[in-house]
């Protein structure tokens, strides 16, 4: 009996300060949210908002690798230290958006302030996307961040990690494949 109860008291500690915060976003994605839906004109509510640790990406990880897929998404997962996810919907109005080039530009700088560079933004009147980068040396990618948004919804993500591997690996399997816009 003692036994049982000393294991289920070291179980509940490791599981404790494994998984703390497993759910929840970090400070920074909050103050990213924060900041975009500052700038932005409707009424953004939240609909998910949640964050995955290592422990429960490891876990899985573990079951995908159990699982019958020919892709190596477990070796992906196996890169990323953790993972935050934020949709958002649009409650206030179903017309466009406005979105300005303006909004993009002040984003944009508050990122760079704070280490983040952009690899990718682009912005039409109801529609806006934004990739960025952090970097903790100049070769290797620590963090990436995207934010989606539409007359309908905003999604953000952010991943953390080797992510300098995850795209090798992608790159491995997958090869070289990606289509143009013909815009």
């Amino acid at each position: 009996m003692k036994t049982i109860t000393i294991k289920l008291l070291l179980l509940g500690v490791v599981l404790s300060t494994t998984l703390t915060g497993c759910f929840n976003v970090d400070a920074e994605f909050k103050s990213m949210r924060n900041d975009v839906l500052e700038n932005i004109d409707g009424d953004f509510k939240r609909d998910i908002e949640f964050g995955i640790g290592s422990a429960g990406i490891t876990l899985a990880s573990s079951f995908i690798a159990l699982s019958d897929t020919d892709e190596n998404v477990d070796d992906l997962l196996r890169q990323m230290s953790s993972i935050q996810i934020g949709v958002y919907q649009n409650r206030s109005h179903r017309g466009e958006l406005n979105l300005h080039s303006s909004m993009l530009k002040n984003f944009s700088e508050n990122m760079q302030i704070n280490g983040w560079e952009f690899i990718v933004r682009t912005v039409d009147r109801d529609e806006m996307s934004m990739v960025f980068v952090k970097s903790d040396d100049e070769d290797n990618f620590s963090d990436l961040f995207v934010v989606s948004l539409d007359d309908d919804e905003l999604v953000m993500a952010k991943l953390t990690g080797d992510l300098n591997e995850a795209i090798n690996i992608a790159i491995r399997e997958n090869g070289l494949k990606f289509h143009m816009a013909k815009n």
